[in-house]
């Protein structure tokens, strides 16, 4: 069992080693396609979805018995792609960008961001509590809404580590939590997401396995 922070980090070194060493092996047209379901994403240079599920597999094992907080954001741009679409894929590109720095400054180390979708990212809190981790995001998704004076609108989700739960159930969670706060934004009933919808903002077929919705 995991019961250091330098054993968990040297776990999270090795997932992305075995990555890149896989990336440089792969033909040059698996490691196009394979895009921001790597271990890097290409345009903001975050860690991707695997990382994130080997990393949080990792804390949950590590704070298994003790009291140690864990908490996983999820924030959605909204609008993104109307503003990509009116003022092209440079500017989209770039507000990508700076809000991959936004959550960087922010946060702390030990806080790792990822991106998951086309305008997804996670940033997984390894030592706030839910509360703690609302007030953060808060402070940055105003920073983040500011660079298109409202244009774009942060849409967030969170879910906090309870004892028994696993890496999925915190995932399912926090995307649930993200539908609901976008149909309080829409007026619109909510739905219920596959974890590949929820990974990617909704792009993939449903055909994945149905998930309940938080509770």
């Amino acid at each position: 069992m995991l019961t250091t922070t330098s054993e968990v980090w040297l776990g999270l070194l090795l997932v992305v080693v075995a990555g890149v060493l896989y990336a440089f092996r792969a033909p040059a047209w698996r490691s196009r396609a394979s895009g921001i379901h790597g271990v890097f994403d290409p345009q903001t240079n975050l860690m991707t979805q695997p990382v994130l599920e080997s990393l949080l597999r990792l804390r949950i094992e590590e704070n298994r018995g003790q009291r140690g907080a864990l908490t996983l954001a999820m924030i959605e741009l909204d609008g993104f792609a109307g503003y990509a679409a009116s003022f092209g894929d440079p500017a989209g590109a770039a507000v990508l960008k700076m809000t991959a720095e936004i959550f960087h400054k922010v946060t702390r180390l030990s806080d790792p961001v990822f991106r998951l979708g086309e305008n997804r990212f996670a940033i997984l809190f390894t030592e706030s509590s839910l509360t703690q981790a609302q007030r953060q995001v808060a402070d940055m998704t105003a920073s983040v809404q500011a660079l298109t004076t409202g244009q774009i609108r942060p849409i967030t989700g969170f879910s906090e580590h309870r004892a028994g739960m696993t890496a999925h159930q915190m995932i399912d969670q926090a995307c649930q939590h993200l539908e609901a706060a976008r149909w309080h934004h829409e007026a619109g009933p909510p739905e219920e997401l596959s974890i590949l919808e929820c990974w990617t903002g909704g792009q993939w077929d449903r055909t994945t396995q149905e998930v309940g919705t938080a509770r």
